[in-house]
């Protein structure tokens, strides 16, 4: 019997990409190109936490990743993400932001200021008649904008904050039109929107070597009595095409504390697709400015 080939030839390549779209067939380096760079987050604990497999922390997240960023409302899921926005300008990268939340609006370009960020080097995605509508901002249209930025080379990395925050379009024409969904359908609406938008921006970080961090809101799943009782929307889609997920929980007593200005939170893998560090935790201490009392009067 003859030997089995484990490499593929040139002339097998050839003909494979003669019947198919050239682009569609490739060899693997050709097609995901050079490894991804590792980002660091900005955050001591968090960089710590993930290893490669020989047991050495990596210093941060691998690039053209998908990551989810994920907590109950007041776990710090903002403050994490502003530290990796600061990281990111630092090391020269071009940072997008979908502030849905409108969090920004109230007081929040002085927080970044004073955690760092450049907020005039942020590009905001929507606020205006973009992606906005008197209901909220689009899920669709936010997805659309992301994803001709990504393709024109004007990003490296996108912050949504938050993707439980974005209105599906059907949701949002119910509303318009008068009809409001009850919640459970409403729900429904939003999960099945996101479980189909989460394998398009796993495809947008991939295709065009963005990276994307997204919030989310964990939702109690009532009347759970074994396993999670906490879920992710978006459903299985999250926890698929997802490259990590990370999950913030804050004590029960106070997280912040005034005089060293520090919010105390404890971070979990939930998934990682790069590592083998599933449910690893660590305590965490974000900083919530890096201006010291005295400078802040």
């Amino acid at each position: 019997m003859p030997r089995r080939k484990n490499k593929v030839g040139v002339s097998d390549l050839e003909e494979a990409q003669s019947k198919f779209n050239k682009e569609f067939i490739q060899l693997g380096s050709d097609a995901y190109g050079e490894e991804p760079e590792i980002w660091p987050t900005g955050i001591e604990e968090f960089d710590g936490l993930l290893t490669d497999p020989s047991g050495e922390p990596l210093g941060g997240l691998p690039s053209r990743g998908l990551y989810i960023i994920a907590g109950q409302p007041g776990s710090g899921k903002t403050l994490v993400v502003t530290h990796m926005a600061r990281a990111l300008q630092q090391a020269g990268k071009r940072v997008a932001w979908v502030d849905s939340e409108r969090r920004l609006q109230v007081g929040g370009l002085k927080r970044l200021r004073n955690l760092g960020v450049d907020p005039n080097a942020l590009i905001m995605v929507g606020g205006g008649s973009i992606v906005g509508s008197p209901v909220g901002y689009i899920l669709e249209d936010v997805l659309g904008v992301i994803s001709s930025m990504a393709a024109g080379k004007m990003i490296d990395a996108i912050i949504i904050d938050s993707t439980t925050s974005l209105i599906p379009r059907q949701l949002a024409d119910h509303a318009l039109g008068g009809e409001v969904p009850f919640d459970a359908k409403a729900q429904a609406i939003t999960a099945r929107a996101l479980s189909i938008t989460l394998p398009i921006m796993s495809g947008i970080c991939s295709d065009f070597g963005i990276t994307a961090y997204l919030i989310c809101q964990l939702r109690e799943n009532p009347g759970v009595m074994f396993g999670r009782s906490e879920y992710i929307p978006g459903g299985k889609a999250a926890q698929f095409h997802a490259h990590g997920i990370f999950t913030l929980s804050s004590p029960a007593s106070s997280s912040y504390d005034e005089e060293a200005q520090t919010h105390k939170c404890k971070l979990t893998v939930w998934k990682s697709a790069v590592t083998t560090d599933h449910m690893k935790q660590v305590e965490c201490f974000l900083k919530t400015s890096l201006e010291t009392p005295n400078e802040a009067n």
